[in-house]
Formats: C-alpha cells, sequence, structure tokens
C-alpha cells in the first residue's frame, strides 16, 4: 500500500511544481508590458508549454495509482 501512496504523493507534488513554474511563467508574461523589464517572451512561453506537459504527466500518475489501488482492492475482494 506504501507504493501506491508514494505514487500518489509523487503526482500531487508533480502537479504544485507545474503550477508553480506555470505561475512564474506568467508573471514573467505579464511583465512584458513593462519596458523597464528585460523578458525574453519565448522563453516564459517555452516554460508555460513545459508546465502543461508536466501537469499532464502528473495527472497520468495520479490515475495509474489510482488504477493500481482499485486493482488492489478487487483482488483483495
Amino acid at each position: 500500500m506504501n507504493i501506491g501512496h508514494s505514487l500518489y504523493s509523487a503526482g500531487l507534488v508533480g502537479m504544485q511544481n507545474s503550477l508553480k513554474q506555470m505561475q512564474h511563467a506568467a508573471d514573467s508574461i505579464a511583465k512584458t508590458s513593462d519596458p523597464n523589464q528585460d523578458v525574453d517572451l519565448n522563453e516564459s512561453s517555452v516554460e508555460m508549454l513545459q508546465s502543461e506537459l508536466q501537469f499532464k504527466a502528473a495527472v497520468m500518475v495520479l490515475k495509474r495509482s489510482n488504477d493500481m489501488l482499485g486493482s488492489l482492492i478487487d483482488t483483495e475482494a
């Protein structure tokens, strides 16, 4: 049961990290309207796409963890 819990925790941490990265990228993009800020729009856009993919991967980990737990319960029943 620890493996399922570890996977679930890893999925949640992955989601949280990707959301922080997305927020950072969004803040950088918002700064492009300020001429005093030196922001690379391309880099920020790539960072947003990376965080989206990381979030999707973390969701897949959660789904697999849930599937594993369901299989264990079915096996024990």
